[in-house]
């Protein structure tokens, strides 16, 4: 019997400052060990009243759950409550509220037993962090021992929906924290599963999924699919919302995949946002020669270079003709800095020199210009593709050229393609 508990009673006090991506098990195993309840666990108050604790609220919700109260009842009740300073609303102010109590009910060790899933939120002080309330998450098991799971800063902690996502016959306990920038909230997503039974002794909890430990992308949609087997759970980013970040920005969603044999979730496929911006298209052929698929690269180069059907602006920059014409004419330049690295990819140096001459006649004070023909001189001197690349890569921040618009102050620094070697030396 599960117990899931986020509540005041075991965390740290909201004036803490709390780490996000610390863990509570200091040996950095994804086991979650089990410790045993306070002394006082098993004296539980018949009623749930006003400024209760938090530990009478923990022992109400024990009684609780050996009652087998209804779920309907638990949860009106713990959102009715003021609990530790936190202020009981109503319903109808709770389902509005981003720091209300949340219910859900499931069978999460496999003992037969209806199993509780409660998030509370702590009270937030005045110089309580600007992410918002403090939230703990912790496991009360039915042998009266306790586990930890979550403890973090942040605007809301949300329960998402149960499915089985290990494949063993067994909801799993997801959890959602959003937290916030100055202008964007993102979230951070961790999956816990009931480990495999011991000889002896009662299973224990592990982390399966943590999305900071995934990868570093801004989530802001989460999707948990355990009607697909093997399960997978799909991490989509937004748009950041402050100026700088830029109008480019190019949402990425990222899928994780059960793996059974190795227990544990890992990526499976990545998908950007289908567009028809200019910058974009050369996006996706850079995506295409670090995936290293040649064809496709100088298909979307190609496009990139001839412009039909493409955008130049997004519709927040659509009247402003002058970046347009920029992005018309320097785009397409970049384009055949990557299609002449192909070229030297495929040992075509009759091709290389091809457009690097092109490049010169048509727009010879050009950082792409200046670009190709460090690449060239470069590959030819040493057939390093990596490290002429680089050497050429430098040419766009050296330039003194002060039409170029391909720069991080102009497209944000949350732009999909960087001008430099990071973002355009992507071959294998």
């Amino acid at each position: 019997m599960v117990l899931l508990v986020v509540l005041p009673a075991l965390s740290a006090p909201a004036t803490a400052e709390v780490n996000p991506k610390s863990q509570p098990n200091p040996t950095g195993s994804n086991e979650l060990a089990r410790q045993k309840l306070p002394d006082d666990a098993h004296k539980s108050p018949a009623k749930l009243k006003d400024d209760a604790s938090p530990s009478e609220a923990l022992r109400w919700l024990a009684a609780a759950q050996k009652q087998n109260k209804p779920l309907e009842a638990i949860r009106k009740k713990l959102v009715e409550t003021r609990v530790n300073g936190v202020n009981g609303v109503n319903e109808a102010d709770a389902a509005a509220s981003q720091e209300h109590p949340q219910v859900d009910s499931g069978d999460y060790d496999g003992d037969g037993r209806r199993d509780l899933a409660v998030v509370m939120p702590n009270p937030c002080a005045e110089d309580c962090s600007a992410q918002g309330p403090a939230w703990s998450a912790f496991v009360l098991w039915g042998d009266q021992s306790w586990t930890e799971l979550y403890a973090v800063e942040a605007r809301t902690v949300a329960l998402l929906p149960q499915t089985d996502l290990t494949g063993d016959g067994l909801v799993d306990i997801a959890l959602s924290a959003e937290t916030c920038g100055a202008h964007t909230c993102f979230k951070d997503v961790k999956i816990y599963s009931v480990a495999p039974r011991p000889n002896k002794g009662a299973p224990s909890l592990r982390l399966i999924f943590d999305s900071q430990r995934q990868n570093d992308i801004a989530t802001r949609g989460v999707e948990l699919r355990g009607d697909k087997k093997p399960a997978e759970v799909t991490l989509s980013s937004g748009n950041i919302g402050s100026v700088g970040a830029g109008p480019f920005q190019r949402n990425l969603s990222v899928t994780y995949q059960w793996n059974p044999k190795a227990q544990k979730f890992s990526q499976r496929s990545k998908r950007w946002e289908k567009s028809n911006l200019r910058l974009h298209r050369l996006h996706d052929a850079l995506n295409f020669i670090a995936e290293n698929e040649p064809q496709k690269a100088e298909t979307a180069l190609q496009e990139v270079i001839d412009g039909r059907g493409l955008k130049d602006l997004p519709d927040a920059l659509k009247g402003d003709a002058k970046l347009a014409d920029l992005m018309r004419r320097q785009l397409p330049l970049v384009a055949r800095f990557e299609l002449a690295m192909l070229a030297a990819a495929q040992g075509d140096t009759a091709r290389l020199d091809e457009i690097r001459k092109k490049l010169e006649a048509d727009a010879p004070t050009s950082p792409a210009t200046a670009a190709t023909r460090e690449f060239a001189r470069a590959w030819k001197k040493d057939g390093d593709l990596k490290s002429a690349c680089e050497a050429a890569a430098a040419r766009f921040a050296q330039s003194t050229d002060k039409t170029w618009t391909l720069t991080a102050l102009q497209l944000g620094y949350n732009s999909p393609v960087k001008f430099d070697a990071a973002g355009l030396c992507v071959a294998n």
